[in-house]
């Protein structure tokens, strides 16, 4: 029997217009257990079924404004360590770590006890899996 939407928990997916970002939110749509919101800084188009945010992790209101009314983050935006953000290391930083402490400063904020990280995502040319669990139905997806 597939959720209501009454019964579906609320989950935000920073970086969701990116790679993995986007598997995530295709398998947390496609269980019918969740409503899904994306932060990401850009809007690809290819979240359909979702809710999508454009804005920056690096702006605290911002995050905090996203993160309000979720149950669950999945916290999987990063300025990935490939081409020219390879070289910057000020943008590595402020997004890498600032964006992160943001994402745990909301979710403190907004009473998130739910707080699930990907930063294998920053590893693009390594396997990495990602996996989370609804009670006892495990979702779980590797990418190589």
């Amino acid at each position: 029997m597939a959720a209501t939407r009454s019964s579906k928990r609320k989950a935000l997916v920073t970086g969701g217009a990116g790679f993995l970002g986007q598997h995530l939110v295709q398998q947390l749509l496609d269980t019918g257990l969740y409503e899904v919101t994306v932060l990401d800084i850009r809007d690809t188009g290819a979240n359909k079924g979702a809710r999508v945010i454009v804005g920056d992790l690096r702006d605290a209101a911002q995050v905090a404004a996203a993160v309000e009314g979720h149950d669950i983050v999945f916290h999987c935006a990063t300025a990935a360590p490939t081409g020219s953000n390879a070289l910057n290391n000020q943008l590595m930083y402020s997004v890498n770590v600032d964006g992160t402490a943001n994402i745990i400063a909301a979710c403190k904020q907004h009473g998130v006890t739910r707080l699930v990280s990907d930063h294998c995502s920053c590893f693009y040319l390594l396997a990495c899996s990602v996996s989370c669990v609804h009670g006892t139905r495990p979702l779980h997806h590797t990418y190589t």
